[in-house]
């Protein structure tokens, strides 16, 4: 019976995860080439070339200044946990997680691993299905280890108040200024913790990290019934985006070594679906 419910399953989260398209935003010559420029969008400005401010629907200006990067305390939830920041790090519900500036954003360099009520480790209650392992149940301590080392998993209701004061989930904009300033998700993929890719693997969808953002491959999870399937962690990686498509949908972003595919996939999700969260410090004015 788990098994049909299994495949049923599989096939729901499928159908859900619609992508629309393979290369969200392309900076023009596979990174930070070219004449950086400053691109001013309703979101930030940033120095980017001229295409990926095109790519962008920004506005070619003078000079960025500092106006539209002024810090703001505008928060994203989580407000009932400690929050402190030291240097290129923030801890936040008695987790240290490291930080990263890329372009004119501020990240965490980590996957979330705040307990929300609602959250999931990859395994918990439920089983786990692997494209290349097949179905199984994990024990106790391979779930925990899970949650260490990919960060939890968080429906997108959740995930949008799951941030601490301060940060929040990322919004499609936010996640375009990344993806034209990397350069690619193989420049944002980190070094270890995909299988079978990175510098010193045979792969030849590198995994090189140039920018420390250090994406991992959480996999994802699906509730039905009050019981769990969750797929691919080492394979695949996608995190929520704040922007909705509808009331029950909503976008992510996602990475998957396996494709010859540079770029951060754009995808339309149920929001019931479990996935990986960034959070983004907020400068907004």
């Amino acid at each position: 019976m788990k098994t049909k419910r299994f495949l049923l399953a599989a096939g729901v989260l499928l159908a859900m995860a619609i992508t629309i398209s393979c290369s969200s935003v392309d900076d023009g010559g596979g990174g930070n080439e070219g004449a950086a420029i400053s691109c001013k969008t309703d979101n930030a400005c940033v120095e980017v070339s001229a295409d990926a401010c095109l790519a962008l629907q920004g506005q070619l200006v003078a000079s960025c200044g500092t106006s539209s990067l002024s810090s703001s305390s505008i928060g994203g939830g989580g407000s009932s946990s400690s929050v402190s920041m030291s240097g290129s790090t923030i801890t936040y519900g008695g987790q240290t997680y490291k930080t990263v500036r890329i372009g004119p954003q501020t990240w965490m360099a980590e996957n979330l691993n705040y307990n929300a009520s609602g959250s999931r480790c990859y395994g918990e209650g439920g089983e786990v299905y692997d494209i290349f392992n097949g179905q199984n149940t994990l024990s106790s301590e391979e779930i925990q280890a899970n949650c260490d080392k990919y960060g939890r998993l968080y429906d997108w209701n959740t995930a949008m108040d799951a941030c601490p004061p301060g940060w929040r989930l990322p919004s499609e904009a936010d996640w375009n200024i990344l993806s034209a300033v990397a350069g690619g998700s193989e420049n944002l993929r980190a070094v270890d913790g995909w299988d079978d890719c990175g510098p010193s693997k045979s792969n030849q969808y590198k995994c090189y990290d140039i920018h420390g953002f250090a994406a991992l491959p959480g996999g994802r999870g699906l509730e039905d019934d009050s019981y769990y399937f969750f797929y691919d962690i080492g394979h695949d990686g996608n995190w929520w985006s704040a922007t909705e498509n509808d009331a029950f949908n909503a976008y992510d972003r996602s990475m998957r070594y396996y494709y010859s595919n540079e770029y951060l996939d754009r995808n339309i999700r149920g929001k019931s679906v479990f996935l990986s969260v960034r959070c983004l410090q907020d400068r907004r004015p």
